[in-house]
């Protein structure tokens, strides 16, 4: 196999700039275990994606609309980064009580002015910024269906309809291990998970693999985390917690 005949290309990304948007999707990500300056903790975290009027991108030979987003913790403290940023895009400014009371929902479809900014790194494009658009600058229109996606509102309609790397953030979700924890009650004794450990860690020291040890392994893995669960958070899959997410450029 000819490792460049089956690699993808990489999508360039869209330059650094200022451009007219439209918010096309607003996912809720239910609460997530994250890290953030060497502590974990769980945060509420949503997910809106912008759609940049009048620029495409080709991805597997097909053109489509340039999608960027952001992710941001859910707080409502005056400054947190969720708050900024949606005072600056309708500008103007929140009393507490009317940022408790806000609905994003009602983002959905609305025209804005983003701020893209590349990664130190140069590897992705990031939503830096955001302002209303302009007095007297057409609102523009887009054929782009909008995405609402609301963990309490959970069906797995809306679920099989996200891109598979966001039904892989909602599965590590509280609410999601919650609502998917297995009913009859699961318990694997601390010493025969310790047991397997020594057996892969033991194995891999050689240079060989005890398959078996690391399969049984994974499914009390998976089992303990169910339990978990059910009772509240699980502890699994850590993410990092900066609200500019560093994501690929579509």
């Amino acid at each position: 196999m000819i490792i460049g005949m089956r690699a993808k290309p990489a999508i360039p990304l869209v330059d650094e700039g200022t451009y007219t948007a439209i918010c096309v999707g607003i996912y809720d990500l239910g609460e997530q275990q994250v890290e953030w300056q060497g502590k974990t903790k769980y945060s509420n975290r949503v997910r809106i994606t912008f759609e940049l009027v009048g620029e495409t991108v080709e991805i597997d030979g097909e053109t489509k609309p340039r999608h960027v987003s952001r992710e941001f913790s859910v707080a409502a403290g005056k400054n947190s980064n969720l708050r900024k940023f949606i005072t600056a895009w309708r500008g103007k400014a929140f009393s507490d009580g009317e940022f408790l009371e806000f609905n994003m929902d009602t983002l959905l479809g609305r025209p804005a002015m983003v701020q893209i900014v590349h990664s130190e790194d140069g590897q992705y494009a990031n939503v830096d910024g955001v302002m209303r658009l302009p007095k007297g600058m057409p609102t523009p229109t887009t054929e782009t269906e909008l995405h609402l996606f609301n963990i309490d509102d959970f069906t797995e309609e809306d679920f099989k309809a996200l891109p598979d790397f966001l039904q892989e953030k909602v599965k590590n979700s509280t609410q999601y291990q919650q609502m998917h924890a297995p009913e009859d009650e699961v318990d694997f004794p601390e010493e025969e998970q310790e047991q397997l450990k020594n057996r892969v860690a033991a194995a891999r020291a050689t240079g060989r693999a005890d398959y078996m040890a690391e399969m049984a392994l994974k499914e009390k893995s998976k089992a303990s985390a169910a339990k978990k669960a059910k009772t509240g958070r699980t502890t699994q899959h850590a993410a990092p917690a900066p609200d500019i997410e560093e994501e690929p450029p579509f």
